[in-house]
């Protein structure tokens, strides 16, 4: 159950999301985030997952995966690398994501489909053909939830 001052608060920032459906980078820091009854690991983070949907109105979240062990070993696989970035984002990576971009260290997961030049030659993460790049012509935005 919701509490009535986190419904209160969903309501106040989704003023600032004015279009639906906009494409959204997402930090995640959930700890500082609501504070929420829940009844297991997975049942936690649906329903921060839930709640960032509810207050950017979007399904077209991207979420940072960031792996940090690529400049020790220096290989990159995009499927079994895990997100190094918080619990919440390597739970999205597994259980939501259907595509992650392929650059190294600031790799990034997302479900929707989301056209722009991603491939093993382009591991610029904040280049012209990165998803950086991508939401600045998209009139993206980046939304820290925490």
């Amino acid at each position: 159950m919701v509490n009535q001052k986190y419904i209160e608060k969903i309501k106040k920032l989704q003023n600032f999301f004015n279009q639906k459906n906009k494409l959204i980078f997402v930090h995640v820091d959930i700890f500082r985030s609501f504070k929420i009854h829940f009844e297991n690991k997975k049942d936690f983070f649906k329903t921060h997952l839930n709640y960032i949907e509810k207050i950017t109105k979007s399904t077209k979240l991207i979420f940072p995966a960031f792996n940090y062990s690529f400049p020790k070993n220096k290989k990159f696989n995009v499927k079994k690398d895990i997100s190094q970035t918080d619990y919440f984002t390597e739970f999205y990576r597994l259980n939501f994501a259907r595509y992650r971009t392929q650059v190294p260290i600031f790799s990034s997961t997302f479900n929707d489909k989301i056209n722009f030049p991603d491939n093993k030659k382009n591991i610029n993460p904040f280049g012209k053909k990165s998803i950086f790049h991508h939401l600045y012509l998209n009139n993206g935005l980046i939304f820290y939830y925490g």
